[in-house]
C-alpha cells in the first residue's frame, strides 16, 4: 500500500516536470501513516509517497515471493515509486534508512537527494568490522533474545525486547495498550529485516556510488549503535550533512516532527545545487 500526498493547489497538482517527488520509507514495526506531519509539512509543491516497506502492508500475511534481501527491497521500492517521479528525494526512518541508502547506491541517477533519520544500517558496520564486531554487540543479543520469545510463541515479548532496545527500558510498557497488537504483529517481519541487513554487504564502493547530497539527522538520546553508523557513513558517503536534535531519541521523525520536517525542508531546497555547493553551504 502507497500513500500519494500531492499538492492541493490546481496549478500544481499531478507530477510535472517542474514538481519534484519525495519518497518516505518507515522504519520497522512501523507503517507509512508515522509520516503524515512530514506530508503535511512539506512545502506545496512537493509530492510525497509513503510506500509500505515489503511485510508491511497489503502482502503482511504473504511471505512467499515477497523480497527478503535488502537489494531486492530496494529494486522493488524503486520500480514501485518510479511510475511518480524519476529522480525521486528519498527519506528513510531506521530500517527505512537502510532501504534508502540502498538505494541510493544502486540507482544513483534516480535519487536526487538522500535524508537518512536515525539510520539502522548496521551491514555498514559489518562489512567495516565483521559481524561479531563489539560495536554491534548489543544489538545482536537484542535479535537473538527476541528470535527465542519469538520462537516459544511469544511474539509480544520478542517486541518488547525490540523497541527496549531503540527507545530503552520499559519503553513497551510505556506506550499505549492499542498500539501493542499492532506493532506486535510484525515481530516475524522485524527478523526478516535483520537478515536483509546481515546478508548485505555495503562497502566504500557502494557509498561512493551514491553521490547525490546527504543529510543524516539523528537524537542525542539515540543507541550509541547509531552514533558509530553515522560516523562510519560521514567517512564514506562523498556529500555529507549532519544534524543532532537536542532531547530526542530513536524516533525523532514522530517526536520531534517539529524540528525534523523544516529541517528536511530546508535541506531539500538546497539538494538541487551542486554536491559540492551544498556542502559549502552547510
Amino acid at each position: 500500500m502507497t500513500f500519494v500526498f500531492a499538492p492541493a493547489s490546481p496549478a500544481t497538482a499531478g507530477t510535472t516536470p517542474t514538481q519534484e517527488t519525495v519518497v518516505a520509507l518507515h522504519g520497522s514495526a512501523s507503517a507509512p501513516s508515522q509520516w503524515r506531519h512530514l506530508a503535511a509539512g512539506l512545502q506545496r509543491d512537493l509530492t510525497v509517497v509513503t510506500p509500505a516497506l515489503p511485510g508491511y502492508g497489503d502482502d503482511h500475511d504473504q511471505s512467499t515471493g515477497r523480497p527478503q534481501i535488502l537489494a531486492q527491497i530496494a529494486k522493488k521500492i524503486m520500480q514501485d515509486v518510479a511510475v511518480h517521479a524519476d529522480p525521486v528525494h528519498l527519506v528513510g526512518h531506521s530500517f527505512g534508512g537502510a532501504v534508502a541508502l540502498k538505494m541510493a547506491s544502486m540507482f544513483p541517477d534516480k535519487v536526487r537527494s538522500l535524508t537518512l533519520i536515525e539510520p539502522a544500517a548496521f551491514n555498514v558496520i559489518w562489512n567495516s568490522c565483521g559481524i561479531s564486531t563489539p560495536k554491534t554487540a548489543r544489538f545482536n543479543q537484542t535479535v537473538r533474545q527476541s528470535r527465542v520469545a519469538l520462537k516459544a510463541g511469544n511474539a509480544t515479548e520478542a517486541m518488547a525486547i525490540f523497541t527496549d532496545f531503540w527507545n530503552g527500558s520499559g519503553f513497551w510498557h510505556r506506550i499505549g495498550a492499542d498500539q501493542r497488537p499492532r506493532m506486535t504483529r510484525h515481530a516475524t517481519q522485524i527478523h526478516d529485516d535483520f537478515v536483509a541487513l546481515v546478508s548485505d554487504r555495503f562497502t566504500p564502493a557502494d557509498a561512493a556510488r551514491a553521490g547525490c547530497p546527504v543529510l543524516c539527522i539523528s537524537g542525542d538520546r539515540s543507541p550509541v549503535e547509531i552514533r558509530d553508523i553515522t560516523s562510519l557513513l560521514a567517512q564514506q558517503l562523498p556529500c555529507f550533512h549532519h544534524e543532532t536534535i537536542t532531547g530526542a531519541g530513536h524516533m525523532v521523525p514522530i517526536t520531534h516532527a517539529d524540528i525534523v520536517t523544516p529541517m528536511i525542508g530546508e535541506f531539500l531546497a538546497k539538494a538541487g545545487n551542486e554536491c559540492q555547493k551544498y556542502r559549502c553551504a552547510a
